[in-house]
């Protein structure tokens, strides 16, 4: 498990899950699986929602690999 920050959002910006929030430009909550550089699963949560992207979904999506 790998986590990463994305100060200048430029990552954010990329994938299309900007947000504004409090003033100011924010990612909205996101897991992604990847293995050798390629996006195997995507959990993006609607709505300020905490359910997809939390580590037991996430977790699964590595099983099933």
């Amino acid at each position: 498990v790998r986590m990463l920050s994305d100060m200048d959002c430029a990552l954010t910006d990329a994938l299309g899950v900007a947000m504004q929030a409090l003033g100011c430009k924010r990612s909205r909550r996101f897991s992604a699986v990847i293995e050798d550089n390629q996006i195997k699963a995507w959990n993006l949560e609607e709505g300020g929602g905490m359910a997809c992207s939390l580590s037991n979904p996430t977790l699964e999506q590595l099983k099933a690999l």
